[in-house]
C-alpha cells in the first residue's frame, strides 16, 4: 500500500468566479498518478466556496465512500463536486472617505443556479481530462453535491442508463431512483438469482403495514456479519435489522430463523423502486447496534408538551443532563458513565483501573465536544437532552401475527418493564424509544397521516440532462421557511392547532425532497405576534433554564479509594456496559489490585452471560466445585432459596443449567405473570420458586411445554418442593411431592391452577392481583 500522501494536498483552481465563465480547464503539475489514488482509495473532490468573503475553487482528495455506482478500482475516473457554499457574488465600487471600495453582493438564486448548469453541463478539465455529470444521492442533493465521470456527457449518460431502467416519466422520481445506486453503502456479498423471492405487502384499503419491511435468513445474515466484519466493542454480532440496497430494492430486513433452504432473502412488493439492474451484488448501508440512546431534540419536546408533559418535568431533564456533563471530568461514576455512553469503554476501563485524573482532560474534550452539539449551524441555542432510558431502534413490522393491535415489541439491551409500547415506523429511519415513565403521556393523539404530493409529470422522456438542470436548480430554502413559521404558529396557537398541523404537512414534503412555494400559502404566512396574553412558551423556557444552568458544577461526592470505586460503579444501572463486559473489566482490575474476585459474585447476574461466555469465565478460576455451580445454575443466584436449602435436594449442581428469566427483587412484579405465561409455553423444563410468606417458599418443577388457554393434562410428571422457614430444625419437613395421574395444569393471561381431574380440586392457585403489583 502506497503511503498516504494525498490528504493533506489541495491545489486552488480559481481564485474569484465571473459570472459570465465558460469554460472550466485547469493543469495541476503535481496531481497524484492514477494508480496513487486507486491504491489509497480517494477521489478527487472539488469544493465551490462563494460568499461574501471569499470566492474559490478547490481540488482536494476524499476517502471514498462505497457506493454501487462508482467502481472502487477506478476511482481516478470520477471526481465529486460540492456547490453547498456556492452563492454568485457580484462585486460593485463603493465610494468611501478613502476612496473606492469593492463591495460583494449575492447574485439572485437563479443566476447562480444558471452558473451551475453551465458548469455542469460543459465540465470540468483537469489536465486535459473532461468530467462531465454522472449522478448523486439523495442526501447529496440535500447538500448539493454530485459526482462528474471522465468522459463526454453522452458518456456519462450511457454509463448511467446502462445500471438499470429507472423511471423516465418525473424527474423527481427518476433523480431519486438514480440516487439509489448512490447511497453509501458497504459492499457484503453476491446474492444470485434464485436465492431470492418476492412476497406480497400486507396491506388494506388504507395503509400498508409491511412497507419497506423484508426478511433475510439466519444463515446469510450470519454472512454479512462475516464479509462486513460487523463487531460492537470489538465483538461480533448478528444485528436484527439491516438496511440494504440490492438490484433495485431499497428497505430494511429483519432477521427470520423461519426462513431456511434456498432462498436466504425475501423482498416486499413495496422494496422494489426500479427493474432492470444486473448487478447481483448486495450492500449494507445500516443495521441494529446495542446502545443507541436517544436525545429530545425541539421538535420532540414540543410534542411531549402538547401531550401533557409538564414544563417542570422537561426544564428537570435539561437541568440533570448538563450538571451530569458538568460532573463528569469531577466524578469518576459520572465519568465511566459517559464513557459508556459515547461508547468509549477503553476510556471507561482506565478511569476504573487508574482512577479520573489520568484522563480529566479527554474527559473535558469531550464533554466540549457534547456542548458543541447545543449549537446549530447559526449558532442559536437549541435543544439536544440525553435520554439514558431510551433507544434508537429500527421500527419493523410483525410479519408472523404475534403482536395485538397497537402493540409493539420492544426489545433493548437493558431491560426496561417488558411492556409492549406502540411506536410507528419512520421509513426505515431509527424510531425514538423510551420507557422513561417522566415522558410517556398521559393522553395519546391519533398520528396524522399525509399524503405525499403528485410530482410534475413529463410529456417526454426524462434525459440525463433534466437531472442535471433538476440537481442545480434544487433548494430546500423552503424547509428552513416552513420550520419557522411552524415554531411561530406553535408559539401563539400550540403544535396541536391546524396552522401548525398544516405546516408539518409541507415539512414532510420538504424533508423528502419537494420544494414548497410557500407563498400559495397566504393563510400561513404572518403568524399574530406574541402579547402578554400568550403563556410562555416551552422551547424558550428550556433556553433561559439551560442559561442559568451552571457550568462548574461538580459532585460533591467523589470517591478515593479504588475499591470503593469499583463496588459504587459495579452497583450502579445506568452504564452502557453488558454483564461480560462489565465482569471482565472488574476481572481485570481484581488482577492489577490483587483483590478477590469471588467477594463480587454479588454484583453479577450470571444468567445474562452466554453458554461460550460462562464457560470462558468458568476457565479463568482454579478448578472448584463451588464456581461453576454458581455461574452455571441460576438457581444459587435466586434471593428466595439459599445454597444449603438447594443443596438439601440436590438442585446446587453446576450440571443443572438454570438460566434465571425472572427475579421479583429486581423485576417488577406486575410483569411476573407475562413472563412465566410465555416461559411455560416456550420453554421444555421450568422451575417456578414463590415465597408464599415468610416461613414457607413452593417451588415447581414443569417438565414439558404447556398450551395457554387449554387444560393440560401433566398426570405424574410435575413435582412440588417445599421449603419451610423457621427457627427449628426444618430440614425433616422439607418435602418434594409429584403430581398423581389425571392431574391437570391450566393457565391463561390471569392466572394458573394446578388441580385433579375438576377445578374444585386445585392444588397450586396463583391469580393476578386487581392492582398492577
Amino acid at each position: 500500500m502506497p503511503k498516504d500522501t494525498t490528504t493533506a494536498k489541495c491545489f486552488t483552481l480559481q481564485d474569484g468566479f465571473d459570472p459570465k465563465n465558460q469554460a472550466w480547464s485547469y493543469t495541476i503539475s503535481k496531481l497524484p498518478s492514477e494508480s496513487t489514488l486507486n491504491a489509497q482509495e480517494r477521489i478527487k473532490s472539488i469544493s465551490m466556496v462563494s460568499d461574501r468573503s471569499k470566492q474559490l475553487m478547490v481540488l482536494h482528495f476524499d476517502k471514498y465512500s462505497a457506493n454501487r455506482a462508482i467502481d472502487g478500482r477506478n476511482l481516478h475516473k470520477f471526481l465529486s463536486i460540492s456547490f453547498e457554499n456556492f452563492r454568485l457574488q457580484y462585486t460593485t465600487e463603493k465610494r468611501t472617505d478613502n476612496g473606492s471600495d469593492r463591495e460583494c453582493q449575492p447574485a439572485p438564486a437563479k443566476e447562480s443556479a444558471e452558473y451551475i448548469i453551465r458548469l455542469l453541463r460543459t465540465g470540468i478539465c483537469l489536465n486535459g481530462t473532461s468530467y462531465h455529470f454522472y449522478g448523486h444521492s439523495n442526501s447529496q442533493l440535500k447538500s448539493k453535491t454530485c459526482f462528474l465521470y471522465a468522459g463526454t456527457a453522452e458518456e456519462a449518460e450511457q454509463k448511467i442508463d446502462s445500471l438499470a431502467d429507472f423511471p423516465k416519466k418525473s424527474v423527481a422520481k427518476s433523480s431519486k431512483r438514480v440516487g439509489l445506486l448512490f447511497s453509501a453503502a458497504k459492499f457484503a456479498a453476491i446474492l444470485q438469482s434464485g436465492r431470492y423471492e418476492d412476497i406480497a405487502d400486507v396491506c388494506n384499503d388504507h395503509y400498508n403495514f409491511t412497507d419497506g419491511c423484508g426478511l433475510i435468513s439466519t444463515q446469510f445474515a450470519k454472512l454479512l456479519v462475516q464479509k462486513t466484519d460487523i463487531r460492537f466493542r470489538n465483538q461480533k454480532y448478528t444485528p436484527s435489522v439491516f438496511q440494504i440496497r440490492f438490484k433495485g430494492y431499497k428497505g430494511v430486513l429483519t432477521l427470520s430463523p423461519q426462513l431456511q433452504g434456498k432462498i436466504l432473502v425475501q423482498f416486499r412488493d413495496s422494496m422494489r423502486k426500479f427493474s432492470g439492474c444486473e448487478d447481483s451484488s448486495f450492500s449494507v448501508v445500516e443495521y441494529s447496534k446495542p446502545y443507541g440512546f436517544g436525545f429530545l431534540n425541539d421538535e420532540m419536546i414540543l410534542l411531549l408538551h402538547a401531550l401533557g408533559i409538564s414544563k417542570d418535568v422537561l426544564v428537570r431533564k435539561q437541568k440533570e443532563y448538563m450538571e451530569f456533563l458538568a460532573s463528569v471530568p469531577q466524578d469518576p461514576r459520572a465519568a465511566f458513565r459517559f464513557f459508556s455512553y459515547i461508547d468509549e469503554p477503553e476510556l471507561a476501563e482506565r478511569v476504573l483501573m487508574d482512577g479520573l485524573d489520568i484522563v480529566r482532560s479527554t474527559a473535558q474534550s469531550r464533554v466540549n465536544s457534547e456542548l458543541s452539539k447545543l449549537l446549530n449551524k447559526r449558532g442559536a441555542r437549541r435543544s439536544r437532552i440525553l435520554i439514558p432510558q431510551s433507544r434508537l431502534l429500527f421500527g419493523i413490522c410483525d410479519p408472523f401475527g404475534i403482536l395485538k393491535e397497537g402493540e409493539c415489541a420492544v426489545r433493548v439491551t437493558s431491560d426496561g418493564d417488558g411492556v409492549p409500547k406502540t411506536v410507528a415506523s419512520a421509513d426505515q429511519h431509527p424510531v425514538f424509544v423510551s420507557w422513561d415513565r417522566d415522558l410517556i403521556p398521559a393522553k395519546m393523539s391519533q398520528a396524522a397521516s399525509y399524503q405525499g404530493p403528485r410530482e410534475p409529470l413529463s410529456f417526454k422522456p426524462v434525459t440525463h440532462d433534466d437531472r442535471l438542470v433538476y440537481f442545480a436548480r434544487y433548494t430546500n430554502a423552503s424547509l428552513g421557511r416552513v420550520k419557522n413559521l411552524y415554531l411561530d404558529w406553535a408559539r401563539i396557537r400550540g403544535p396541536m392547532s391546524a396552522q401548525c398541523q398544516e405546516l408539518n404537512h409541507l415539512f414532510s414534503q420538504c424533508v423528502d425532497g419537494n420544494p414548497i412555494n410557500i407563498k400559495k400559502y397566504k393563510h400561513l404566512e404572518d403568524p399574530p405576534k406574541p402579547d402578554a396574553s400568550t403563556s410562555s412558551f416551552i422551547l424558550d423556557v428550556l433556553r433561559d433554564a439551560a442559561e442559568g444552568t451552571s457550568a462548574s458544577h461538580a459532585s460533591a461526592e467523589v470517591m478515593d479509594s479504588s475499591y470503593d470505586r469499583l463496588q459504587l460503579l459495579l452497583s450502579r444501572d445506568s452504564v452502557a456496559f453488558s454483564e461480560f463486559e462489565l465482569l471482565k473489566m472488574t476481572m481485570r482490575w481484581c488482577l492489577k489490585h490483587g483483590q478477590s474476585m469471588e467477594e463480587l459474585f454479588e454484583f453479577f447476574d450470571f444468567s445474562k452471560l452466554t453458554d461460550e461466555q460462562k464457560i470462558w469465565f468458568v476457565a479463568q478460576f482454579p478448578a472448584t466445585s463451588y464456581i461453576p455451580d454458581l455461574v452455571m445454575n441460576g438457581l444459587l443466584q435466586s434471593s428466595i432459596l439459599s445454597k444449603e436449602e438447594l443443596q438439601y435436594f440436590r438442585l446446587n449442581h453446576s450440571g443443572l443449567r438454570w438460566k434465571k428469566i425472572f427475579d421479583s427483587s429486581s423485576d417488577r412484579l406486575g410483569r411476573f405473570m407475562d413472563v412465566m405465561g410465555k416461559a411455560l409455553e416456550l420453554f421444555q423444563r421450568k422451575f417456578v420458586v414463590i415465597k408464599v410468606t415468610n416461613r414457607l417458599t413452593v417451588a415447581m418443577y414443569i417438565p414439558e411445554p404447556l398450551v395457554k388457554y387449554q387444560e393440560c393434562v401433566v398426570h405424574d410428571t410435575v413435582r412440588l418442593l417445599s421449603f419451610p422457614h423457621s427457627q427449628d430444625d426444618y430440614v425433616t419437613h422439607r418435602r418434594s411431592l409429584p403430581t398423581l395421574v389425571n392431574y391437570r395444569l391450566y393457565f391463561d393471561d390471569t392466572g394458573l391452577q394446578l388441580y385433579q381431574t375438576k377445578r374444585q380440586d386445585t392444588w397450586i392457585f396463583i391469580n393476578r392481583p386487581g392492582t398492577d403489583d
